[in-house]
């Protein structure tokens, strides 16, 4: 039974949620490539008058998403940005136990960073807070463009705890 959840969990893991993530990863880079390209012809050639001060704040919100994403998808396969001065100083033996644990440790302050984005998107946003001034359209809300802060933060704990308690070595 064990060995049959730890099958569903792996393919649920390992193909489902990583297609999730490659595909907003590759959504976002067309968004934030074609709504740039955009911006330049229109700066070049046209002109014409439109208000295109929203393009540029999507280009800006979908660039920190993409920049959150490829974290996650860093962390998923424990490619993430380290210091491992200490993995050079410990005994060989050691260095699995020493790399689980700064996975845990790393997820856990990832789970930290989850609820202080719950906190700030729900506490310290006001709901009339604009992300572009002058609107009033719901989409246009600040809190609607930090919420996925808080799902980011927590893939890329699940990510590194999971990491953390799979294998004490990094993927290849």
């Amino acid at each position: 039974m064990l060995k049959f959840a730890s099958s569903i969990f792996s393919r649920l893991y390992d193909r489902w949620l990583y297609g999730i993530e490659i595909s907003t990863v590759y959504l976002l880079v067309a968004l934030v490539t074609s709504g740039s390209g955009f911006l330049i012809v229109y700066r070049n050639l046209w002109q014409v008058g439109w208000d295109v001060a929203w393009i540029n704040k999507v280009i800006y919100g979908a660039t920190f998403y993409l920049c959150l994403l490829g974290t996650v998808v860093a962390s998923r396969n424990a490619s993430h940005i380290s210091i491992d001065i200490l993995q050079r100083l410990v005994a060989p033996s050691w260095r699995p136990v020493l790399q689980r644990l700064a996975l845990v440790i790393g997820g856990l302050a990832a789970v930290l960073l989850t609820v202080l984005a719950w906190r700030y998107c729900f506490y310290l946003i006001g709901d009339d807070d604009m992300f572009l001034p002058g609107s009033s359209s719901w989409f246009w809300r600040a809190r609607t463009w930090k919420v996925p802060m808080i799902p980011g933060f927590a893939l890329i704990a699940f990510h590194l705890l999971v990491q953390g308690l799979r294998s004490p070595t990094r993927p290849t």
